[in-house]
């Protein structure tokens, strides 16, 4: 036998006892039931299956009861609900799935909506003052965390410069006045925000007046499922997501102190802050 043939055969060898390469091709888009109990079957490993986590071909989702169903996005945009009597489903090849950041860009769009009558929606302002000055994202009382922190607020239209008041409603302290400002869009100094009610004010150059409360309250809503299986910045990123539709909106203003923290590095966290400011409303997903 030549070494050219002894080669080519010893080459052959290789490739037939070299594993498959799996491929990703989506990820499980959401889980409803008995969460704890839906399992993912890797190359003969079995670990919990959680939402956002990739899925490979030839992946095996395994259901524990008729009550619970497992959704499925692909990477050319088709879900698929995969019900108990599939169970055990295997996941079939759809082509190449788009990274993490592209599978948490998915989800975070489908949760915006472009609903114009949408209650976050704000397009006059209170009382005083006539200019059509405008904070889209408020139009009732809100919730932040009360701590020792800084404060990112913007709004639309008005004449600059602008002014910006947040008065304590318990002594009617002013622990924020910023004037002066030229842009549409500014972070406080950290404050003291002791828990209980605040007023926030923006004034323009005309003399208009934007006119809104909120409520510093000791903790925020805890996202509902473990995101120990994402990165530490999309885990916030998600979190922060939901968080800005949990309880019919009313986070929403916490949801984008978060998103402005994270938005400095990830696009995606940005585009969901701008959708935000602009007064879209979030669906339950």
């Amino acid at each position: 036998m030549t070494k050219t043939i002894r080669l080519a055969l010893a080459l052959l060898a290789c490739f037939i006892a070299a594993p498959a390469v799996a491929v990703e091709v989506g990820w499980i888009d959401s889980i409803d039931g008995s969460v704890p109990g839906v399992k993912l079957v890797r190359q003969g490993k079995t670990e919990a299956a959680k939402p956002y986590s990739p899925v490979q071909t030839d992946d095996l989702i395994q259901l524990p009861d008729e009550k619970t169903s497992v959704v499925v996005t692909y990477s050319d945009g088709k879900t698929q609900r995969i019900a108990f009597r599939q169970s055990p489903f295997r996941i079939e090849s759809r082509g190449a799935a788009p990274s993490v950041p592209g599978n948490l860009l998915k989800w975070v769009s489908g949760l915006i909506a472009g609903d114009s009558q949408s209650p976050q929606r704000l397009t006059a302002m209170t009382a005083r003052g006539g200019a059509p000055l405008s904070v889209p994202y408020l139009a009732k009382r809100f919730f932040v965390v009360a701590q020792q922190r800084a404060l990112y607020f913007s709004w639309s239209d008005g004449s600059a410069p602008f002014h910006l008041r947040l008065i304590r409603l318990s002594d009617h302290k002013e622990i924020v006045s910023l004037g002066e400002i030229k842009t549409r869009a500014i972070t406080t100094p950290v404050v003291d925000l002791a828990a209980g009610d605040y007023q926030l004010e923006v004034a323009d150059a005309s003399g208009s007046v934007y006119e809104d409360q909120l409520r510093a309250v000791p903790a925020a809503p805890v996202f509902p499922e473990s995101l120990q299986a994402l990165p530490p910045a999309s885990a916030k990123l998600v979190a922060a997501s939901w968080l800005a539709r949990a309880e019919s909106g009313l986070w929403v203003i916490e949801a984008m102190q978060q998103l402005k923290e994270l938005s400095t590095t990830d696009s995606t966290a940005k585009a969901v802050l701008k959708q935000l400011e602009q007064g879209a409303a979030l669906n339950e997903h």
